[in-house]
């Protein structure tokens, strides 16, 4: 666990760090949603990062939007395994998180009725972002302030090779950024 302090905020900023190496059900339904995903992302295009990421479930969820991609029926349905998945993970290992995640669509002015590609009401948010061999910028996400949940998967296990978490601006005693090797 990584508990950062953020200048101008009250509360700190909480990392959990798992391993999922086990979970070979989550880590299979990753790896099927990437495979079903179009050649080219729909977000982040033209920005200079490398690799693709695609919006999934709800683009805009005051006017009920949602990613074109999420209608796309072998989409929805690798959607759909990875949301259950994700919800079963995060109920056993962060319950908090996955409830939280949940209470905070429930309190949005008027709440978007729950995606079943996104496990319905039971699912662990709105939407997904999801990257395959992403490499981007440093950047602020300055209108999310509710909790995230990431998964990291290889289509080979161990192939992947120099990758890292980066926190650019974290320091730990001193240091100019904060680095997480891959957890084995």
């Amino acid at each position: 666990m990584l508990e950062i302090e953020v200048q101008g905020e009250a509360e700190p900023t909480i990392i959990k760090v798992f391993s999922a190496k086990k979970e070979s059900s989550l880590l299979d339904s990753v790896g099927t949603l990437g495979k079903v995903l179009p050649k080219k992302g729909n977000c982040g295009r033209n920005v200079g990062d490398i690799g693709d990421m695609f919006g999934l479930g709800y683009r805009n969820p005051k006017k009920k939007e949602v990613y074109c991609y999420t209608k796309i029926h072998s989409i929805s349905d690798a959607m759909k395994a990875v949301s259950n998945q994700v919800a079963d993970f995060m109920g056993r290992r962060v319950p908090e998180e996955l409830k939280d995640i949940q209470q905070a669509v429930r309190n949005q002015k008027s709440p978007p009725p729950p995606l079943e590609e996104m496990g319905g009401s039971n699912g662990p948010g709105i939407s997904i972002m999801i990257s395959r061999n992403l490499g981007n910028s440093s950047h602020f996400n300055i209108f999310d302030k509710s909790r995230s949940f990431a998964i990291w998967a290889e289509d080979v296990p161990g192939r992947a090779k120099h990758w890292y978490f980066i926190l650019p601006d974290v320091s730990i005693d001193g240091s100019l950024g904060c680095c997480s090797p891959p957890i084995p």
